[in-house]
């Protein structure tokens, strides 16, 4: 039986490529969630928010990953209009919002 720490290889860091794909699913993962939010009761809105924050915590991890240049500002953007959404759920956050990660997903595709 092997102990912890005896194996002969070491952990992976992800790849660029693998980083790129977790930043895509999470990125729609936010999305699928955040079309829901709105129309949602209360149980269905903190659901959702816990899937928004986790999401948003997977697509942090990826960027940092992917060493592209705006990716990371762009990232900021995001989580600074989420925190806005939250905050107060209108029509102009929730826009903002959408255009913000809906950006981040084209700078995704650049190669």
């Amino acid at each position: 039986m092997t102990k912890v720490g005896e194996g002969k290889e070491l952990p992976q860091e992800p790849t660029v490529d693998k980083s790129r794909q977790i930043l895509d699913q999470n990125t729609r993962k936010f999305q699928n969630a955040l079309a829901n939010y709105s129309d949602g009761d209360e149980d269905q809105k903190t659901h959702l928010k816990g899937v928004m924050d986790q999401s948003l915590g997977m697509i942090r991890s990826a960027v940092a990953g992917i060493k592209m240049s705006g990716i990371g500002k762009q990232e900021t953007q995001v989580e600074n209009a989420y925190k806005a959404f939250v905050s107060e759920d209108s029509p102009e956050n929730l826009s903002a919002l959408q255009q913000d990660i809906s950006t981040l997903q084209e700078y995704n595709k650049k190669a």
